[in-house]
């Protein structure tokens, strides 16, 4: 969103998982009203209401505009816009098996709460193996705290936020 948002049509996303329900989840493109609330006001532009339950009242899309007739029973869900699409795909990837899901090197690797699922000696295996997947000058981001056991000495760190992030040097 952030680099649609920027007028930049130069990339491409791709999210993998271990898991197909997982893939299947992502690959709706939908937030709940929390996950929303996260979205930068400057993305907000790029999902749109969804009305996935309904608990008495009949609202179309149409419908949606009106903050008044919206029933407190309703659930509110959000969809990507279908601009966005072309962007991402999905795969299923086990990063444990160290087999790239695909044949070039990234410039950003985002690991989201991954790593704190598996012991000290393979989060440091399985960061070794991104860092080969990583391209020079790129970017690992990792959730906060799990960057504690990331050690490659070609990585500088880089002061994110939210987020503990390196850049390949």
């Amino acid at each position: 969103m952030s680099l649609t948002a920027a007028q930049l049509s130069n990339h491409v996303i791709l999210g993998t998982d271990v898991s197909e329900q997982a893939i299947t989840n992502a690959r709706l493109g939908q937030y709940d009203q929390r996950q929303y609330s996260l979205i930068p006001q400057n993305c907000q532009q790029f999902v749109y209401p969804l009305i996935t339950k309904n608990a008495g009242n009949e609202l179309s899309m149409a419908d949606t505009s009106s903050k008044v007739e919206r029933s407190i029973n309703t659930q509110f869900d959000w969809q990507v816009a279908p601009a966005l699409r072309p962007y991402v795909s999905f795969a299923l990837h086990n990063v444990i098996e160290q087999k790239s899901p695909t044949s070039h090197l990234q410039n950003v690797i985002i690991c989201q709460n991954m790593l704190l699922y598996f012991r000290k000696f393979d989060q440091r295996d399985i960061l070794a193996w991104l860092s080969e997947q990583c391209a020079v000058e790129g970017y690992i981001i990792l959730a906060p705290g799990e960057g504690v056991v990331l050690a490659p000495f070609e990585y500088a760190p880089y002061c994110a936020p939210t987020s503990e992030c390196v850049a390949k040097n």
